[in-house]
């Protein structure tokens, strides 16, 4: 296996279950790394301005600035983690990318041969993720269905997330149906 980037909207839990596929990958002496579009994201808007998320206001001047960065040059925000996914791959770590959001980078895994996976769960089950996170305040009702560039389009895996899910029995059913050698 190459390496793994999840897909799905606000709130589906994403980064819950890159934690969860990490795990499972580690339990069976498969070191796996997370790896995040928003990482250098971050790391740019802090150096740069001072702010972070955590900051009032933080989420969306990091969405703006991310906005403005990929219009200017849409590969912005692939390449660092073209070369982190790169790096992990020729030091035998499985990369998860937990934050494949856009069409380019949908794009961008597809043609590297990253496993796509596409986390759904239902708008009530997301909303109460982010009232959970502290986000409701900053994000109106209509960005709980934004993130939709890639809905419809193909992915390797579907998983549905929500109340009575195991995260990481999914993560067992995706690595097993993707590659046999790595969990026998």
């Amino acid at each position: 296996m190459i390496g793994i980037a999840v897909s799905g909207k606000a709130g589906a839990g994403k980064s819950t279950f890159a934690k969860s596929l990490i795990r499972v990958c580690e339990s069976c002496e498969l070191p796996a790394e997370k790896i995040a579009f928003a990482d250098e994201l971050k790391r740019e808007v802090f150096e740069l301005h001072g702010i972070t998320k955590e900051m009032v206001g933080g989420r969306e001047a990091l969405i703006r600035y991310g906005e403005e960065r990929r219009r200017a040059d849409p590969d912005h925000w692939i390449r660092p983690v073209a070369e982190r996914v790169r790096f992990a791959q020729v030091c035998g770590i499985l990369p998860v990318i937990d934050d494949m959001r856009f069409l380019r980078e949908y794009e961008w895994a597809l043609s590297v041969h990253l496993t796509l996976v596409r986390l759904v769960a239902s708008p009530l089950w997301r909303r109460a993720k982010l009232i959970s996170q502290g986000l409701d305040a900053e994000l109106p009702a209509s960005s709980l269905d934004g993130e939709t560039q890639l809905d419809g389009l193909r992915h390797d895996h579907s998983v549905r997330n929500g109340v009575h899910v195991n995260l990481e029995v999914e993560a067992v059913k995706m690595l097993q149906a993707t590659d046999t050698k790595t969990l026998s």
